[in-house]
C-alpha cells in the first residue's frame, strides 16, 4: 500500500540519519485523492466510497504519526520543523463548511486548507493563524531558515513568510493567483478577503 511504502521510506531515512548534517524530507502522499484503494485490513463496505475514503485518511494520519513517532525516537523533535500541509479542499461541500466549494474549484472551501506546523521552541502547540500563506512561500522560508541565499538561477516563485510563521508579523502576501490550465477550476485571483472568479 503506497501510503505505507512512503511512510515506512520516511522512517528508515530518519533511523539512518547520523545528526552530522541537516535533513529535509518531503513526504507527498497519494492519499486520499482517487483512485479509492482501501488499505489493508479495510473492514468497511467496499461498495461505499466514502468508507473507503475515511479508511484512506485513517490509514494516512496513522502513517504520519509513524513518521513523527521516528523523529522523536531519533531524538530531533526539538531541531525538526515538521509541516502537514494539503493542495486543496475535500470533496464534499459539507467537509469545506463554512466555506463555499471543494476540490475542483476555486471557492473558498476548495483553495483553503489547514497547515499544521510544528517546531518545539519556535511554535506554540494550540497557536491558530488565519494569515494568507501560498504552498510555494515554503520553498522561500526554507532558505531563509536554512540561510541560503533567495538569489537564485532561477528566480523564487514564493515569499518568506519566517516571522509570519514563527513571530507575529502580518503576511507579505496580499494576493493569490490560481491558474488551472485544464482542471475544471476557473482562473481566480485572491485579494485581501475578495476573489474574482473568471
Amino acid at each position: 500500500y503506497a501510503t505505507d511504502l512512503l511512510a515506512d521510506e520516511a522512517v528508515r531515512v530518519i533511523e539512518d540519519s547520523t545528526g552530522d548534517q541537516p535533513l529535509f524530507i518531503y513526504v507527498a502522499f497519494n492519499a486520499v485523492p482517487g483512485p479509492l484503494n482501501p488499505p489493508p485490513g479495510f473492514e468497511g463496505n467496499a461498495d461505499e466510497p466514502l468508507d473507503i475514503r475515511d479508511a484512506m485518511l485513517e490509514n494516512m494520519d496513522m502513517n504520519v504519526g509513524k513518521i513523527m513517532k521516528a523523529i522523536d525516537d531519533r531524538g530531533i523533535r526539538d531541531n525538526t520543523l515538521l509541516i502537514f500541509a494539503n493542495d486543496n479542499g475535500p470533496v464534499l461541500e459539507e467537509m469545506s463548511a463554512p466555506y463555499r466549494g471543494t476540490k475542483n474549484t476555486t471557492f473558498e472551501g476548495g483553495v483553503r486548507t489547514p497547515c499544521l506546523v510544528r517546531w518545539p521552541g519556535h511554535t506554540e502547540a494550540g497557536s491558530k493563524s488565519d494569515e494568507m500563506l501560498f504552498i510555494a512561500d515554503w520553498y522561500t522560508t526554507f532558505i531563509t531558515l536554512a540561510g541560503g541565499s533567495h538569489e537564485q538561477e532561477t528566480s523564487v516563485d514564493g515569499l518568506d513568510q519566517t516571522n509570519t510563521v514563527f513571530g507575529d508579523d502580518p503576511s507579505p502576501r496580499t494576493q493569490i493567483m490560481v491558474e488551472v490550465g485544464v482542471s475544471v477550476r476557473v482562473p481566480t485571483v485572491r485579494s485581501g478577503g475578495y476573489e474574482l472568479m473568471g
